[in-house]
């Protein structure tokens, strides 16, 4: 007679479930849920932050496809544009005085480049005051296309500085 004929099967334990979880399990899962609001906490800052620039490129664009009103009443919105695109990353009061040739080496400042002294950027400080009469008041489209990639540029590699806020 056969010794091992008289041994009964393998009785095999349960198959493990699924719950709970094992602790590797439990550390990714609170990796993931920490990665995930750290992430959107980040995106949000950052959506923030940027929301001026959105709003400055939507209003350039406005500008670049109204097409009622003169070269020199663009320049001007432009202008104001540019303003409000300073304010958003200096502080009103150093802001608020400059003009004429300090305003456009401040705009330089901002881009790193000379473009508004010495390129289209001229435009901001020459023709919006001259009396449309005047021949060199007129403003050809290519000088004006010039100065909305100009603007555009600035706007989306202008600095964010945090605003210097004093209290009177």
């Amino acid at each position: 007679m056969d010794p091992l004929s008289q041994l009964r099967a393998l009785h095999l334990p349960p198959e493990p479930g699924w719950w709970p979880l094992a602790p590797g399990w439990w550390l990714i899962l609170a990796a993931t849920v920490l990665l995930v609001a750290l992430g959107s906490i980040v995106l949000y800052r950052y959506r923030k932050k940027n929301t001026w620039r959105r709003a400055a490129i939507t209003e350039l664009n406005k500008i670049k496809q109204f097409s009622g009103l003169t070269s020199q009443e663009n320049i001007i919105r432009c202008a104001l544009l540019l303003k409000r695109v300073a304010l958003a990353i200096d502080s009103r009061s150093h802001v608020a005085a400059l003009g004429g040739h300090q305003w456009l080496e401040y705009l330089d400042q901002i881009t790193q480049t000379d473009q508004y002294t010495k390129g289209p950027g001229q435009l901001l400080t020459q023709a919006q005051y001259q009396p449309p009469s005047v021949p060199e008041a007129n403003v050809t489209d290519a000088e004006l296309s010039a100065l909305y990639a100009l603007i555009e540029r600035t706007v989306k590699r202008s600095p964010h500085m945090p605003r210097k806020t004093t209290r009177v």
